[in-house]
């Protein structure tokens, strides 16, 4: 089961080559393939991509809907990862999300726990396992907890870092649904996906709490958080999913 890794850019120099390398060094026994897809940077990001030997698309709209959409009609991964610019993959990370999708055929998605970080990270290894620490440990604890805690209650979220979604459910669902700005599009393609699980009467979206990403925290904001919970709220009650 092949899959995709497509990372939707714009003006992303400063972590770019950092984020490819680590896609780059994913330990597998299967084909996976790399996609960056630009929505018209002014700095060195393709640049970057294309020395790195990475294929490269430029899609006609900037969006990460827009940009994640197009990359998919060009992708041959049966397995879709939708990676944010600014996430760092462990090396682990395709054959751990690979080896669920196969043993859980009913899984239609599936993200994992991911933390955030800022200019310092601290590593060691204890055998084969990779421990990390960030200065933001207590909000890190704080998403993972959330994700636990409506996959308990049975109405999971994807991480918007990093989803992975079959490619018939992908396209079941029309790709990454268009949402007002700053709604959440991790959110919206959630409830999309929840949508189908439902009209189907099979499937299943699922929080894995291995491996970890490591997320920038560079778009954090108490604002942001309280505008995003908001509009969540909104298009949960224009979609009628908060009935019953």
């Amino acid at each position: 089961m092949r899959a995709s890794i497509l990372i939707p850019t714009f003006n992303e120099e400063s972590i770019i080559g950092d984020v490819l390398q680590k896609a780059k060094q994913q330990i597998v026994n299967f084909p996976y393939e790399i996609i960056v897809v630009d929505g018209g940077s002014t700095d060195q990001t393709r640049a970057i991509a294309e020395a790195l030997d990475v294929s490269v698309l430029v899609s006609t709209q900037k969006g990460k809907v827009e940009q994640i959409n197009y990359a998919a009609q060009q992708a041959k991964g049966e397995i879709f990862c939708l990676v944010d610019a600014d996430t760092l993959l462990p090396s682990n990370y395709l054959a751990r999300v690979h080896r669920f999708f196969v043993r859980h055929p009913k899984v239609l998605a599936c993200g994992t726990r991911y933390k955030y970080f800022g200019r310092r990270i601290r590593q060691w290894r204890l055998g084969s396992r990779t421990f990390t620490l960030t200065s933001y440990e207590p909000l890190s604890l704080m998403m993972t907890m959330w994700y636990l805690l409506r996959d308990l209650f049975n109405y999971p979220e994807l991480p918007g870092c990093n989803m992975c979604v079959r490619r018939e459910a992908f396209f079941a669902v029309g790709g990454l649904p268009l949402v007002p700005r700053n709604l959440g599009i991790d959110a919206a393609f959630s409830y999309e996906l929840l949508r189908l699980i439902r009209k189907q009467g099979w499937g299943r979206i699922r929080y894995l709490l291995s491996p970890t990403v490591l997320t920038a925290a560079r778009h954090l904001s108490m604002e942001r958080s309280a505008k995003r919970l908001k509009q969540i709220q909104r298009y949960l009650d224009h979609q009628g999913l908060t009935e019953g």
